[in-house]
């Protein structure tokens, strides 16, 4: 009682004071159209608990700041007169709801040459290279380094030319154990296995997961709208993040309770297509599944095909 209730109450800060949510949402708010110039946002951002916490000199050097980065980046632009008007790139990210930065690291990042030496030819970017490149975001929270992880710097060493170009160090080392972390995941590693290896729990894999899935499709959208040429090699690495598969199982984890060890077990049996699932012995199916899980499959291919058959009616 006298803690909680009579207690001195604790300092709160506005999460507008750090730049990464700042720049977000004065995107937002320019791409939404509730300010349309200059003026229009400092009177918007005045009414905020932002703005009651600073110096006025502060917050309008730290407002234009942002706003100079938001042009400088072509994710806004001014119009006639002062206002400001939002790019189709500035829309886009705005409703991916991502960190501008992590847009603006991606695409300098695909859109540099990767040269080998004595060749005329762009590296290729592996998939390493990509699970690496939305861990450089500050959208994605990064896996601690502690004394039993020496392992890191070996797994640095080894893919030293598949990882991006990171000036600190000690980052290279966080990203290079989160991007590890996540290519175990993908590779269908037991999640006891990674939460040994990785002093994570079952919680923090599944944070990592669905933060790496909606970077990797974000990547995507950004590489469609500005052809960057990895469009499909990033949906596809989004679906295997989502699943925690190998590409070989991606058609299997689609049906309703067949998750990667299911799928895992009926391709191992033979049945690495729909196609040869459709035209299976439900008994054969049940002996590798269980019964109850081998008829809701059964029940999900018998209606996917007879939708199929009615759509091809359609056309007929």
């Amino acid at each position: 009682m006298e803690h909680y209730v009579l207690g001195t109450p604790e300092e709160i800060w506005s999460k507008l004071a750090s730049e990464s949510a700042l720049r977000t949402h004065l995107l937002a708010t320019i791409t939404a159209r509730f300010a349309t110039t200059v003026e229009g946002l400092k009177e918007f951002i005045a009414t905020t608990f932002y703005a009651h916490q600073q110096e006025p000199w502060h917050l309008d050097a730290t407002l234009e700041r942002v706003l100079d980065f938001l042009v400088e980046n072509g994710m806004i632009e001014e119009g006639s007169g002062v206002e400001l008007k939002p790019t189709p790139l500035g829309s886009l990210v705005s409703k991916l709801y991502i960190d501008p930065l992590s847009a603006v690291r991606m695409i300098v990042h695909l859109k540099s040459d990767k040269v080998e030496p004595n060749k005329k030819e762009k590296k290729k970017i592996s998939d390493l290279a990509l699970i690496h490149l939305i861990t450089m975001t500050p959208d994605m929270e990064l896996l601690y380094i502690q004394a039993a992880d020496g392992w890191v710097e070996e797994f640095i060493d080894e893919h030293q030319d598949e990882l991006n170009s990171e000036d600190n160090y000690d980052w290279l080392l966080k990203e290079a154990k989160t991007t590890a972390m996540l290519i175990d995941w993908i590779s269908e590693a037991k999640e006891e296995y990674i939460s040994d290896r990785y002093h994570i729990g079952p919680g923090d894999i599944r944070r990592s997961v669905e933060t790496a899935e909606w970077l990797m499709h974000s990547l995507a959208e950004l590489s469609k709208h500005l052809d960057l040429g990895v469009t499909y090699r990033a949906e596809r690495l989004g679906e295997r993040i989502h699943y925690g598969a190998e590409p070989d199982l991606l058609a299997l984890v689609e049906l309703k309770g067949i998750g990667r060890v299911r799928a895992r077990k009926l391709h191992l049996a033979g049945y690495t297509t729909l196609d040869k699932l459709k035209t299976a012995d439900p008994t054969e199916i049940g002996h590798i599944l269980g019964p109850k899980i081998a008829e809701k499959v059964v029940a999900q291919l018998r209606e996917e095909q007879a939708k199929s058959n009615r759509d091809r009616v359609k056309k007929s």
